[in-house]
C-alpha cells in the first residue's frame, strides 16, 4: 500500500456548547430520547437559544453529524500524488474513510440505539457528509480518467457521478456495522470493500487480451 498523507489540514473545530451538550445527551440517551430541552440544560443555555439556532432536534443532529465527520473527511489520511495509481490512491481514502465513519462513535451509538434515525440517509436523501464524501472523490477520479488527460487508470465516465456511485456502494458497510460486528465472518466482509471499490473503478479493457 502506498504512504499516507493527508489531503488537508484537520478541520479546527470552534468549541460550541450546543453541540458539546448534544453529543452527550445522544451518547447517553439515543437521539429519539433526546431533547432540545436537556441539550439546553446541560449546555447552560436556554431551550429558546438552542431552538432559534436549530429549529429542532433533527437540525440540531444533523449539525452534530456535519461537524463530527467533516473532521474525518478533512483529516482523511491520503497518498500523495504520484504515489501509486488515481484508482489505488481513490480505493485507499474510500477504503479509510468507510472505516473511520463505521468506527465513529456518534454512528456507532445512533447505530446501536435508534438505527432507523438514519434510514432517511440510505433510501430518501443524501445528506452532507455523503455529499461532501463524493466531492472529495471527484477530482481524483478525473485523475485516473483517459478522457480527461489523466493515467489511464480509472474507467473513463462522469467522475461526479463514479464518486456518487463509490459512496452509494460504500455506505451499507457504515449502516451495516451493527449486523457485521456480530457475524464471525464480519472481518472478512469488511474486507471486501477493497477489491469491490478496486472493481468498479477498473477501466472495462484493463486486462483484457487482444
Amino acid at each position: 500500500m502506498t504512504s499516507i498523507r493527508h489531503i488537508t489540514p484537520e478541520v479546527e473545530v470552534v468549541p460550541d456548547p450546543i453541540l458539546d451538550a448534544a453529543r452527550d445527551v445522544i451518547m447517553t440517551h439515543g437521539p429519539r430520547r433526546a431533547t432540545l430541552t436537556e441539550v439546553a440544560r446541560q449546555a447552560g443555555v436556554s431551550r429558546m437559544t438552542v431552538y432559534r439556532r436549530f429549529e429542532s432536534f433533527d437540525r440540531l443532529m444533523s449539525a452534530l453529524l456535519t461537524q463530527e465527520l467533516a473532521v474525518i473527511l478533512t483529516g482523511m489520511p491520503r497518498p500523495g500524488a504520484g504515489e501509486g495509481t488515481a484508482r489505488s490512491r481513490a480505493v485507499d481514502i474510500i477504503v479509510a474513510g468507510t472505516g473511520a465513519i463505521a468506527g465513529h462513535p456518534l454512528v456507532t451509538r445512533v447505530l446501536a440505539v435508534d438505527p432507523e434515525y438514519l434510514t432517511p440517509l440510505m433510501v430518501s436523501r443524501f445528506g452532507q457528509t455523503q455529499r461532501s464524501a463524493a466531492e472529495l472523490l471527484t477530482p481524483l477520479l478525473s485523475e485516473g480518467m483517459a478522457a480527461r488527460g489523466g493515467d489511464g487508470s480509472v474507467r473513463d465516465a462522469d467522475p461526479a457521478a463514479l464518486a456518487l456511485a463509490c459512496v452509494t456502494a460504500v455506505q451499507s458497510f457504515v449502516f451495516a456495522g451493527p449486523a457485521l460486528s456480530v457475524l464471525p465472518e464480519g472481518p472478512s466482509v469488511r474486507e471486501q470493500i477493497r477489491p469491490m471499490v478496486d472493481g468498479m473503478l477498473r477501466p472495462d479493457t484493463e486486462g483484457v487480451r487482444p
